[in-house]
């Protein structure tokens, strides 16, 4: 809008808009308005899309949790079996 009136835009801004009143990029994608950091180039996930990732990295991290603790558990088991070989090997 220009002096009150709305002024086409130009061809080159029919697929991305910059907001400097946001620093952002805005896209039309599909049928929703997609939101781009204009200085990386990311797109800034929606609200849907950021509880999809929130969720994927709470399993990936309790994974890694089990993953760690299986681990732990061996290496326990490895240090008593290496002390019984040892005490076995003075006999």
């Amino acid at each position: 809008m220009v002096n009150g009136r709305y002024k086409r835009l130009p061809e080159s801004a029919k697929e991305t808009l910059f907001s400097s009143e946001l620093g952002l990029l805005l896209r039309a994608e599909d049928d929703m308005l997609r939101v781009v950091n204009a200085t990386t180039g990311k797109v800034i996930p929606n609200a849907r899309e950021a509880i999809r990732y929130a969720e994927f990295e709470t399993h990936r991290a309790d994974f890694e949790a089990q993953r760690a603790e299986a681990a732990e558990a061996k290496i326990a088991q490895l240090q008593a079996e290496l002390v019984r070989l040892r005490l076995q090997q003075k006999q």
